[in-house]
């Protein structure tokens, strides 16, 4: 996984988002497998990935993946989607148990 850019910053809306470059194989097995699911095998190899965390006032966050594939960007919100969510942790480097 190639780190392309990190964003950290505060006061008052909370940002923290990391942008990647990642071929394929290098994905967790589970995870790249729900991703072929999920578009029919038809992924870009490498894969650019951003998981991000946006908090504007306390509490009221939202965890978003977002890829890119030819002619545009696909956002899911990594709280509701069980994909974005084991992407998104494994993009933030997070092993809390469930990570995929």
């Amino acid at each position: 996984m190639e780190i392309l850019k990190e964003t950290l910053w505060t006061s008052p809306t909370y940002l923290h988002e990391r942008a990647v470059r990642v071929r394929l194989e290098e994905l967790p097995p589970d995870a790249r497998e729900d991703l072929e699911d999920f578009f029919g095998g038809d992924l870009p190899d490498p894969l650019d990935l951003v998981a991000g965390h946006y908090e504007v006032d306390p509490g009221d966050g939202e965890l978003y993946l977002a890829l890119r594939m030819p002619g545009g960007w696909i956002e899911w919100d990594a709280e509701r989607v069980e994909m974005a969510g084991k992407l998104w942790r494994w993009v933030m480097g997070i092993d809390d148990g469930r990570a995929a």
